[in-house]
């Protein structure tokens, strides 16, 4: 069925384009928006991080890095790591924080360890008793960008050892902003502008950052 005017079709797009999928776009004339939605969801790039130096990582502070993970004693420490994202998308980060060492024996008040995250501008900082818990932050890029991912501690019990916060299996991901390609020609020889093109380049564009196919035919 084919109708003139501001029309809106949605379809799933395949590797294969029927040549009647062609007739009926064939019969739009002037002003017409298509948009196509994929079958597959954007693509995240997740990596699940680790404490060294050989990762990225600086210390700030103290030498809170000990077997893998980040354990914060009585006098305070930080690290800090810079985050590359490729373009426009959403950076989101998540870390566990074990504060369940309690600085406390018998009848005395658990005093509350302190603890932060950073990510960009976005951030926690925490004051808590002791338990456990699981942080996340999100930040949005416009563009490529340079995310500081910073992180501190510390057992403000000030007891001897590693008795205050310990931050561990950090792990982040970023998923780009999803984008339209324009089709400006109704020829379906492949060349640029064409759906056939807009397709191949879609199915051909790693990490799913293509979520539809837009018609700007006059």
């Amino acid at each position: 069925m084919c109708s003139r005017g501001g029309t809106l079709v949605r379809n799933r797009v395949t590797k294969r384009v029927s040549s009647s999928i062609i007739a009926i776009l064939l019969c739009f004339t002037s002003s017409v928006a298509v948009f196509f939605g994929f079958s597959s969801p954007v693509q995240a790039a997740s990596v699940t991080d680790t404490f060294d130096s050989l990762t990225g990582w600086e210390t700030i502070i103290g030498d809170p890095i000990a077997n893998g993970a980040l354990r914060f004693t009585y006098y305070s420490g930080s690290v800090a790591k810079t985050i590359s994202v490729p373009g426009a998308g959403t950076l989101t980060a998540s870390i566990d924080v074990d504060n369940s060492r309690t600085n406390c024996i018998g009848s005395c008040t658990p005093i509350p360890d302190t603890y932060a995250f950073y990510l960009g501008d976005a951030h926690i900082d925490s004051s808590t008793a002791h338990g456990v818990t699981t942080l996340t932050q999100s930040v949005t890029t416009t563009g490529a960008a340079d995310v500081v991912l910073y992180l501190s501690g510390i057992d403000n019990g000030f007891w001897s050892g590693y008795y205050g916060p310990v931050m561990d299996n950090l792990s982040y991901e970023f998923i780009p902003a999803a984008t339209s390609l324009v089709v400006t020609s109704l020829l379906d020889d492949g060349s640029s502008g064409t759906l056939r093109w807009a397709i191949t380049q879609a199915n051909a564009t790693a990490g799913g950052i293509y979520d539809a196919i837009t018609f700007g035919v006059d």
